[in-house]
């Protein structure tokens, strides 16, 4: 664990047959498959599947992800050792803090939270029951385990911290994972070392602990631990029961004996037949028969289109990833197209990720259905991020003049708005000045034309930007990518930048001038960097390329 910054490590099985394993930020991953080449730079979740060798990115990002939980209902949770934002909600292709190349991340769940190691989220009668659904991870630099409380909030989650379980006034408590074990008690995982670095810190520092690394194990006093079963001496007809079993750790350990014995996928089918509709946990006992006939590789369309159809939002958001899972959009692009437009948040986020897999145009116009409807964080991204990989399929459409998403304009743009593509100059220049475009979308695009503009469109946003006196414009000019080597034509709207009142507009000219080597404002620049009485002013003008503008104080 002291390396684990430049490792691949926990490894989980999820419900539905795939193996996720997790990568921290050093390491830069070139994989040859079967199904072609997968990168992944960075950190994040990979998810692979045993039986055929696809390997798949679950999610990209968190500085250094040390642990994945999953809930009752399949949504997944990672932990970040070395990040502030405690609990992250993970979805697939979901991108968080560091992701390469992302332009978008999603922030953690507990802003401001020390880093946190391990987690499982506590399915066990053997446990208290206010903490049933809790993820349980910790602080290894405070030495302590925590407790967070999670709630459904819109398409995610909130997560409160309401609970230090257990820590330590000695400094070498270094809980690294927390884990629900086989008799229902928690089991914590403790390196035991004062040292936690491994940069700083020399390899062969006296203090480094090699021999006393340990394993608590926390139960509850007022209730019994649960009798270890021996899952390989159950009938499968008896391991089928084990899916109802409260303990999330029992009911995988049923499915994966199951997958290995190769049960017969009409003996689930049959025990699925059987559940009692009436039953409280009904959907929930459903759902898992589902993810073990996926787990069989077996496609039964009709069980999942009737999870599909669902008045649980859970089963509902769970069975639409599985209708990812089977690559099965298409046939279903009916029910897709409702599901996308879904009353509940979540159903529409996993609807958006199924679409970006199912490609085409169709599925570009039934995405942008969702623009109508609230978006929190999740949604926000999901939206853009799905429109973006569409690209290729609706922006040929719109180059050729096809009016796609209903004719309005705002789709559109956002459309455009989510690639840096160039192809997509023109087409903003069309909708830029359209009097239904909402200002937000025009503001952002005036700064998407300031990124990626060529010399023509960056001429019309500076003319643009000087005559409104935008800051947030002007700055998307100066801080365009340095590969953005477009330079105006005309750069006279500098002048009148330069003689604003506000000191702000007249160092973001400065910045212009030197990002430009607009040689024809160098006396503008010497008189600012010897006579202005603002100190961050004169800086500017003093940082101007000096081969340029040789700048004498004297």
């Amino acid at each position: 664990n002291a390396d684990v910054h430049h490792t691949i490590h926990d490894l989980r099985w999820t419900p539905w047959g795939d193996l996720h394993f997790t990568q921290s930020i050093y390491i830069n991953s070139f994989v040859e498959s079967a199904f072609g080449s997968r990168i992944l730079n960075g950190s994040g979740t990979w998810s692979f599947r045993p039986e055929t060798e696809k390997l798949e990115i679950f999610s990209r990002g968190l500085v250094n992800p040390w642990g994945e939980a999953f809930d009752e209902w399949g949504q997944s949770f990672a932990t970040d050792g070395a990040g502030s934002s405690g609990i992250s909600h993970t979805f697939p292709e979901s991108a968080h803090q560091t992701a390469v190349g992302a332009n978008k991340v999603l922030s953690g769940l507990n802003k401001n939270t020390p880093k946190n190691t391990g987690a499982d989220v506590i399915y066990s009668t053997a446990l208290p029951s206010d903490w049933q659904g809790d993820i349980i991870s910790s602080d290894f630099r405070a030495n302590r385990t925590v407790r967070y409380k999670l709630k459904p909030k819109e398409s995610s989650y909130e997560s409160e911290e309401v609970q230090t379980i257990l820590n330590s006034d000695h400094r070498s408590y270094r809980p690294v994972d927390t884990k629900v074990g086989p008799d229902g008690a928690l089991y914590i995982v403790d390196w035991y070392n004062p040292i936690i670095d491994h940069g700083e810190v020399d390899f062969h520092h006296p203090l480094r602990d090699k021999t006393h690394g340990r394993i608590w194990r926390m139960t509850q006093n007022s209730k019994p631990t649960l009798p270890i079963k021996d899952f390989s001496s159950m009938s499968n007809a008896q391991l089928l029961e084990q899916l109802k079993a409260p303990e999330q750790q029992t009911r995988l350990q049923a499915n994966r004996t199951l997958v290995r014995n190769k049960c017969e996928p009409e003996t689930v089918k049959n025990w699925i037949a059987k559940l009692g509709r009436t039953s409280r946990n009904f959907e929930q006992h459903r759902l898992e028969g589902l993810w073990l006939m996926t787990a069989l590789n077996d496609y039964d369309e009709g069980l999942l289109l009737s999870i599909l159809r669902s008045k649980d939002y859970r089963p509902r958001a769970a069975a639409v990833r599985m209708l990812a899972h089977w690559n099965k959009q298409i046939e279903h692009k009916d029910l897709l197209n409702k599901l996308v437009t879904d009353k509940h948040p979540q159903v529409r986020l996993e609807a958006l990720c199924a679409l970006r897999d199912m490609g085409g145009v169709e599925a570009a116009e039934m995405a942008i259905k969702t623009l109508d409807y609230p978006r929190d964080q999740n949604l926000d991204f999901a939206s853009w991020f799905t429109i973006k990989e569409l690209k290729d399929d609706w922006l040929p459409s719109l180059e050729a003049g096809t009016s796609l998403f209903g004719g309005d304009v705002n789709k559109q743009m956002f459309a455009l708005l989510s690639t840096d593509d160039t192809r997509i100059i023109p087409l903003i220049n069309r909708l830029i000045s359209d009097r239904n475009l909402k200002p937000k979308l025009q503001k952002e695009a005036w700064q998407k034309l300031a990124k990626i503009g060529d010399e023509n469109a960056i001429l019309k946003t500076l003319e643009y930007a000087s005559l409104i006196k935008s800051r947030d414009i002007l700055s998307a000019l100066a801080n365009a990518p340095r590969s953005n080597t477009a330079v105006p034509s005309d750069l006279s709207s500098i002048k009148t930048l330069l003689e604003s009142d506000s000191v702000k507009i007249r160092r973001l000219a400065l910045n212009l001038i030197g990002r430009w080597k607009a040689l024809e404002f160098e006396d503008q620049v010497l008189s600012t960097a010897v006579n202005s009485e603002h100190e961050g002013e004169k800086l500017e003008a003093m940082k101007i390329d000096q081969k340029k503008f040789i700048l004498s104080l004297t």
